[in-house]
């Protein structure tokens, strides 16, 4: 990496200026402002593009910001994003704030269809992206497009609309739906300031000047925190899509990148926690882990609780929805306590609340409700959604409070433990999902007569139970689903049944689908079929995927995804004298084109293959 002023020695800047400057103006532009001014010199952002100091980041954002402005982004607009994971990325994301408009993120990893369905949503005024993605997604049509790789880097900038306000929206992020169609989630500048306030007055944030890996998808709210980071005078360092499904890769950004914090999932964390604390260990320091997005269970808190004691990381719980702007509560994790979403930022306010709306007794199981500034606007172009979800807070008449959906206990210290859901939204590897999207959207692939998506608790993923016509197929089914759904909306497992069950009121019984699930035999135990590199690579399969595995078996369709592809590589790295990457179970995913590749970097590294 070049060589950056550190955050302590920029003569005469006075890091805290930033937040003093979101905090009068309640908008995030300010603080990147000062940091531009006064820690000109420092890393500002590092991507495989480039690496740019606070100084060139700003002057490119402001560049980027004249050719959105003239391509249609004005303020009271929206506009969409679609690039890789770059630096120009979180220049783009920045420019699109500085036209006064408010961007709407799109992962290029989301199926073509999806990205479709939110842009015609959100009825954008113009598409930032490259040639290559509108060519592959593709996006345009009536639709302005603005390629980042047209551009030309000497135009001059031109005057830009004037400076975002408090209540000016700053983004839409689209979340998993209940009657099929994502729904856009609008976040104000006040807001989105409020939460970056809320998180350093906790304590959750290191010093000014922190270097921040930003790991989160940029349809996963979280991510604005990440790359957000800026807008305080922190530093960020994208990963890019190999470090984020490679943990021998994330762990070795995390080191020659000597960044200080990531955020993560429970889901993720399990697999990264080993080599993250192997470069705390080495490197003596150590690293900040903020995990969210899914309830952390008790041996996850434990594990990370004693890394904290250990001084190798310091973890934080952090809990919100994405209506009140990403995370409304914090918790250190620490040991000899059951998992808890810790206490409110100091501008949120918390209802425990009956099946009526009435506040409960601490210690009384009860919805989450939440209140303050960090609410949302309400849900683009939804305005009954809006009003079901965002209504009157009981204790302040006249103000709003945000449902989340969520049961909590109060305990008597004031902290909240979770307890589950009053409705069937579930969270896969963080992101919010709505089995209702995944049905209407399944419910449209060839021959399926009904469908039903149950979680299953063994796993922890998604089960669909199919119905399907006459000759239709259920390799049909996964084909839909692969092109229209994101990964973790796909259920990782299908059952094809003769007929959905119902309840009295005629809806799928999905109590007695559940029912089913658990009535399953545990899976059993994998034969190794012989010793050596062979056998162990059988065995974690079978582990990983709990079913029973063939040469031709299929990771990916037999449930395999992501982080369980992680899981596969780290388990076999840990067991054998070489290093197995994620990379290799995405290039051979048939048991048999696995076990094949892995036996031959074992035979180059002189292991007995068996």
């Amino acid at each position: 990496m070049r060589v950056f002023a550190d955050a302590d020695a920029v003569t005469g800047a006075e890091p805290e200026s930033a937040l003093a400057a979101l905090r009068r103006t309640r908008t995030v532009l300010p603080g990147l402002r000062y940091a531009a001014r006064a820690c000109g010199d420092r890393l500002a952002v590092a991507g495989p593009d480039a690496e740019l100091s606070f100084r060139e980041f700003d002057e490119l954002s402001d560049r980027l910001a004249g050719a959105v402005a003239a391509a249609g982004g004005r303020s009271a607009t929206l506009v969409a994003v679609l690039l890789p994971r770059t630096a120009e990325l979180v220049a783009a994301f920045v420019a699109v704030l500085k036209c006064g408009a408010a961007f709407v993120p799109l992962d290029p990893e989301q199926p073509s269809p999806r990205i479709a369905a939110i842009l015609a949503e959100a009825g954008v005024s113009v598409l930032v992206t490259t040639s290559e993605l509108a060519e592959r997604h593709a996006v345009g049509g009536d639709l302005p497009v603005l390629a980042l790789d047209r551009i030309d880097p000497a135009a001059p900038t031109g005057a830009l609309p004037r400076e975002p306000a408090p209540d000016d929206l700053a983004y839409v992020i689209f979340t998993s739906g209940s009657t099929g169609t994502p729904k856009g989630v609008q976040i104000s500048h006040r807001s989105l300031a409020t939460f970056f306030l809320g998180l350093d007055e906790a304590g959750v944030f290191g010093p000014v000047g922190t270097r921040v890996g930003w790991n989160a998808s940029v349809s996963f709210d979280p991510s604005v925190q990440q790359w957000g980071r800026i807008f305080r005078g922190d530093s960020v360092v994208v990963f890019d899509e190999a470090a984020r499904r490679d943990t021998a890769l994330f762990a070795g950004l995390v080191e020659t990148a000597r960044i200080d914090e990531f955020d993560t999932t429970p889901s993720h964390v399990r697999v990264l926690l080993d080599e993250v604390a192997a470069v705390a260990r080495r490197s003596g320091r150590s690293i900040r882990v903020l995990v969210g997005g899914e309830a952390i269970d008790q041996p996850l808190w434990d594990r990370l609780s004693a890394l904290g004691k250990q001084g190798l990381i310091e973890p934080y719980n952090m809990y919100g929805p994405t209506e009140v702007t990403i995370a409304a509560t914090s918790a250190r994790i620490t040991a000899g306590v059951r998992p808890h979403l810790g206490e409110p930022f100091a501008e949120v306010g918390v209802r425990v609340l009956d099946a009526a709306g009435r506040p409960v007794a601490d210690g009384t199981e009860g919805e989450l409700g939440l209140v303050g500034p960090m609410l949302a606007r309400g849900y683009l172009r939804r305005p009954e959604l809006t009003a079901r979800r965002f209504v009157e807070d009981p204790l302040e008449p006249g103000s709003r409070m945000y449902l989340t959906g969520d049961l909590v206990v109060r305990t008597a210290d004031g902290a909240l433990e979770y307890r589950g859901r009053i409705d069937e939204q579930v969270k896969i590897r963080g992101h919010r999902v709505e089995p209702g999207e995944i049905e209407s959207t399944l419910g449209r692939a060839p021959g399926v007569v009904q469908i039903a998506v149950v979680p299953d608790t063994r796993s922890g993923a998604l089960h669909a139970f199919v119905e399907l016509s006459g000759p239709a197929a259920l390799s049909a089914v996964r084909d839909h689903a692969a092109r229209h759904l994101p990964e973790w909306m796909c259920p990782s497992a299908y059952s094809v049944v003769a007929a959905i069950p119902r309840t009295i009121a005629g809806k799928a019984d999905k109590a007695a689908l559940a029912a089913l699930l658990d009535q399953r035999a545990a899976p059993e135990p994998v034969a190794t079929g012989g010793s050596g590199v062979s056998g162990l690579v059988l065995a974690v399969w079978g582990e990983v995927l709990g079913s029973e595995i063939g040469a031709d078996t299929d990771f990916f369709d037999s449930g395999g995804h992501s982080l369980s592809a992680m899981h596969v590589a780290t388990r076999l790295t840990e067991s054998l004298a070489f290093r197995v990457p994620t990379r290799l179970l995405f290039e051979n995913k048939r048991f048999a084109e696995f076990e094949a590749a892995v036996c031959a970097l074992a035979q180059r590294a002189g292991a007995e293959v068996g």
